[in-house]
């Protein structure tokens, strides 16, 4: 029997940094208008929260390690070398690197060769650019995308189910329900930015919760009376300074 093209896969380096990643999946799926960038793949493989929850494991970040001095600290406390240039760091350290560009390497928190969860010996920054993943799934990882896409387009499109006459009729004296504004909805993503920082102890600062708060409401498409907000600046005095989210907020 022929081979079909379906059941051919794609060649890609056993090794890419996210940057060759996000390029390569733009190369995948720029024909329906979706590109990637870094910090967006990044984004998704440390959010466990909101659409794409089901797939942010579905690959896995490596930290390249190449570097002579690469030792690591088991919970025992012994010291021991790193033989292998790359290592699969947990999804606490994918968070940290989420929310910064470099972190101290005492930080870094993997799985050794037996499954014990290690850490790296402090003394080093490591750049987020080491972050690296594997060729082969990266291409699972669009497979998973791509069927998430078209769960959330089916529930998107499915019809509404009948709703009784009496039922849309508002009840004396009560009073009608209110139209989610674009100010609630970037409460929503806010409150997801920082449920995810507690979880990795860490805290960022108003601004940086409005910049980022803004940023996601481009990529979900969520916009103003007037259009995309292209200004944090704006998220921050409407949606979140004062009593509207950040007072609430421990910090």
């Amino acid at each position: 029997m022929a081979d079909s093209d379906d059941c051919i896969l794609p060649v890609l380096p056993e090794w890419l940094t996210l940057t060759q990643a996000a390029e390569w999946l733009t190369g995948r799926t720029q024909a329906v208008g979706l590109t990637w960038a870094a910090d967006t793949l990044l984004a998704i493989l440390c959010t466990n929260v909101g659409p794409l929850s089901d797939i942010h494991e579905s690959l896995p970040l490596w930290l390249f390690v190449g570097f002579a001095d690469a030792h690591a600290v088991l919970p025992s406390g012994e010291t021991r070398h790193i033989d292998d240039p790359y290592v699969q760091i947990t999804p606490w350290t994918s968070r940290l690197f989420y929310v910064q560009s470099a972190i101290d390497s005492g930080m870094v928190e993997f799985r050794s060769g037996n499954g014990i969860t290690a850490t790296l010996c402090a003394g080093r920054t490591v750049l987020r650019d080491w972050l690296v993943v594997r060729g082969f799934d990266l291409i699972m990882f669009l497979n998973a995308y791509a069927h998430a896409q078209k769960e959330m387009q089916a529930r998107i499109t499915q019809p509404a189910r009948d709703v009784p006459v009496a039922a849309m009729h508002v009840r004396d004296g009560a009073a009608p329900a209110r139209q989610k504004s674009w100010q609630d909805a970037a409460r929503e993503i806010a409150d997801e930015l920082y449920d995810r920082d507690t979880s990795a102890h860490v805290r960022n600062s108003l601004t940086g919760y409005a910049k980022q708060t803004m940023e996601e409401m481009q990529r979900r498409n969520i916009h103003g009376p007037r259009g995309s907000i292209t200004n944090p600046a704006t998220v921050q005095r409407e949606a979140l300074q004062g009593d509207k989210w950040w007072a609430k907020k421990q910090k």
